[in-house]
């Protein structure tokens, strides 16, 4: 039986995969300037949201002023889903 640092992520690999996510966010930002449909539109914005909630919550790497950041965008982006 593994131990349970067999199971927790490497923290390169939290790096990473952080990295990745605040990238594919950059592309969907890029989609929705791109996108004419509004519904269309809505999903990405939803989208770009959780990215970006995500990235404030599980990304300690990232400086606090960055994450901070993340949280405005998260919000601005929730708006833009009709959200709030």
């Amino acid at each position: 039986m593994r131990g349970h640092a067999a199971t927790t992520p490497r923290q390169d690999d939290l790096n990473q995969a952080c990295r990745a996510l605040w990238r594919a966010t950059l592309a969907l930002m890029n989609n929705y300037l791109r996108t004419r449909g509004p519904a269309q539109r809505v999903m990405l914005a939803r989208r770009i949201a959780r990215n970006f909630q995500t990235l404030e919550r599980e990304s300690p790497q990232f400086a606090p002023a960055s994450r901070e950041a993340f949280a405005r965008l998260a919000r601005r982006w929730a708006h833009l889903a009709r959200w709030t």
